[in-house]
Formats: C-alpha cells, sequence, structure tokens
C-alpha cells in the first residue's frame, strides 16, 4: 500500500495492532509502521512516536471515526 497516512500513534506495537483489526473488520485496509527492531526492542517506540496505525487517504475520515468509538489513539 503506498499513499498511506497515520491516523493514530499507540505506546505499543500490540495496541496498534488491535487497533488495525478493528479497522480490516470494518472493511478499511491498514497496517501498523513500528521502529522496535523487529520486536526484538518493544521499549523503543515509547520514545519515537510509538506504534502508528496507516491507511488510505480516502479512509481516513471513516478509519478516525471507528478508532474514536472503539480505540484510543494519541492522534
Amino acid at each position: 500500500m503506498q499513499g498511506l497516512i497515520n491516523i493514530a500513534s499507540y505506546g505499543s506495537r500490540t495496541q496498534a495492532e488491535m487497533m488495525v483489526e478493528l479497522l480490516r473488520n470494518e472493511g478499511i485496509d491498514a497496517i501498523t509502521e513500528v521502529d522496535d527492531a523487529g520486536g526484538l526492542r518493544p521499549d523503543i517506540p515509547m520514545g519515537m512516536g510509538g506504534a502508528k496505525v496507516l491507511v488510505r487517504p480516502e479512509d481516513e475520515e471513516r478509519a478516525r471515526e471507528i478508532l474514536e468509538h472503539g480505540g484510543d489513539g494519541e492522534d
């Protein structure tokens, strides 16, 4: 997926992955972006912007609404 935008950031990979699954269950393609050395350093995202949830621009508004009612992202 190209041209993705960050719609939420979470303090852990697990939180972000749960929100991605929520979005996918609602028919929205979403992925996580985490720079934690492939899971070897889960402490890294806490100080580097967290684990991000990315979606296509055309899905942004609906995805934000879903997360607003089903998650508690910081963005």
